[in-house]
């Protein structure tokens, strides 16, 4: 073994048992994800529905409403690159959406297929000719832009947060922040 190869040896090691990493097989498997050319994911909002909980303020109680209107998605990626994502909201709209490697973005909205460009026009539209908010402008903000990151793109700068990582049967839990500068759509 050359003095460049033991180093390099002695560095995977350090860096393998060094604290706040992930754990050895979590690194494995998204390495594993990032080299598959296609596959499949959901991502389920398990919201109970409305919570409410009461605050107290110098005026007295208030009481507020919290609800998690995150969709549910389900994705794949083909072996060309092409992403498919169908986002279903807890209201029932659902969103199809497919984005291509090059960048192109088409989205089946209620009134059809719609490229992101269309949406924009659109959205601008609703904005110049109505005051109020309608059921044309909520589903058109949900279709405009969508995140078509991969789980394999999202996970990276989850693989950062210091730790400690805790492992809970076939999962890993760590708790952390992640800047939206981190994520691929420039979202948190």
């Amino acid at each position: 073994m050359r003095k460049s190869e033991r180093t390099l040896a002695l560095f995977l090691t350090i860096t393998v048992a060094a604290p706040g990493l992930p754990p050895e097989p979590l690194a494995r498997a998204l390495a594993y994800l990032r080299d598959q050319k296609s596959y499949s994911w959901e991502v389920i909002n398990a919201d109970p529905g409305p919570v409410k909980q009461q605050h107290e303020t110098r005026r007295g109680p208030v009481i507020t409403v919290q609800q998690n209107l995150s969709p549910n998605i389900k994705g794949a990626v083909d072996r060309a690159g092409n992403i498919r994502l169908e986002r279903t909201w807890p209201d029932g709209l659902t969103l199809e959406t497919i984005a291509t490697p090059g960048g192109g973005v088409v989205t089946r909205t209620p009134e059809g297929w719609m490229t992101s460009r269309e949406i924009l026009t659109a959205l601008a539209e609703e904005r110049l000719h109505r005051g109020e908010s309608t059921v044309r402008h909520a589903w058109l903000r949900r279709a405009d832009r969508p995140d078509t990151s991969r789980p394999d793109e999202e996970l990276v700068p989850f693989l950062g947060v210091p730790g400690p990582f805790e492992e809970s049967g076939a999962s890993y839990v760590v708790a952390g922040r992640i800047a939206a500068s981190d994520s691929k759509s420039g979202r948190g």
